[in-house]
């Protein structure tokens, strides 16, 4: 057999949703279906296609080349990427360890062009380089390419990008940082009621662990530590999404507009992220709008209870 493939080798199990896999490895992918051997191995897989086999304790993943090419380190594990391309007799390598960059090599027309990284005894004694490959792929599942076999399963992903994937609020509870880089308007209008609360609810520690008060609009003047925060990206934003999951979202529906009630009243609502500078000096305005009816609830920032733990919302 011919050999065209790429992929990565995991030495540790995922659950078959994909879900875990796809933020370890930073792919924005959602799962298609699943797909016999023969399709996981086919030669010249179209791009933005993976194929997965999820072992017990380990994990393969098929791609085309390209995707392939460069390595994919994760957080705990050891990670092999690898492209084999027999016909060209072209081959790639990298292996990472709990981050750590192990090992890589690139061969081109059976020519090694690149090497980093210490030889495994097998690849010292062998310059096959599909072989060695192979070996490696054994050392982190236990099964050498060529034990992969039609009894296994095969689940197949299609990358679609984040901006798609965060309509699933499971992958926005893990990249919260978008939250303060990108509008989440067309997201919010995917979610269920339940995904809106959790969503005010991740928010809402954000705002409350800064102490941010969430009626200003110039927030660096007050908080000049916050511009540069990996955590929440651009405050700006991440308070203009969160004034917009309130006022556009849930307060048009009648059981999680209850449920902000307990933070805001109906009369703060319309101020969230508006009150400028000017306003602020003005202690008759920003008492009538801020402190008036609600000042308690607004200043110690309440902590929600929901039935429901956020990983049971899709059980």
């Amino acid at each position: 057999m011919g050999w065209s493939i790429g992929g990565c080798a995991i030495n540790k199990g995922f659950h078959k949703d994909g879900r875990e896999l796809g933020i370890e490895t930073e792919i924005y992918w959602k799962f298609l279906k699943k797909v016999s051997y023969d399709d996981a191995f086919e030669k010249h897989k179209k791009k933005n296609f993976f194929d997965v086999c999820f072992l017990e304790n380990s994990t393969l993943i098929i791609s085309n080349l390209e995707s392939a090419v460069f390595g994919r380190p994760i957080k705990e594990g050891k990670i092999l990427s690898f492209v084999i391309q027999e016909s060209t007799m072209n081959f790639s390598i990298d292996i990472y360890n709990n981050y750590k960059y192990e090992r890589g090599v690139i061969v081109e027309n059976n020519e090694i062009k690149m090497e980093q990284g210490v030889k495994s005894e097998f690849e010292s004694i062998n310059n096959d380089h599909t072989e060695i490959i192979s070996n490696y792929i054994k050392e982190i599942t236990s099964l050498s390419l060529y034990e992969f076999n039609e009894s296994m399963e095969f689940y197949r992903f299609k990358y679609v990008g984040i901006d798609k994937q965060i309509e699933d609020i499971y992958y926005m509870l893990h990249y919260k940082s978008y939250l303060g880089y990108k509008s989440i308007f067309p997201v919010l209008e995917k979610y269920n009621s339940e995904n809106l609360i959790v969503l005010f609810d991740e928010m809402h520690k954000v705002i409350s662990k800064y102490n941010i008060n969430p009626f200003y609009v110039d927030i660096y003047s007050s908080n000049p530590h916050l511009e540069y925060n990996s955590e929440i990206g651009n405050i700006h934003k991440l308070m203009e999404n969160y004034s917009v999951l309130i006022r556009d979202f849930m307060t048009k529906k009648d059981n999680t507009k209850e449920f902000v009630n307990q933070f805001y009243t109906d009369q703060q609502i319309p101020y969230l992220f508006k009150l400028s500078e000017y306003l602020r000096k003005d202690s008759e305005i920003y008492d009538k709008i801020v402190n008036k009816e609600n000042k308690e609830k607004v200043v110690s920032f309440n902590p929600i209870k929901i039935e429901k733990k956020w990983w049971e919302l899709w059980k």
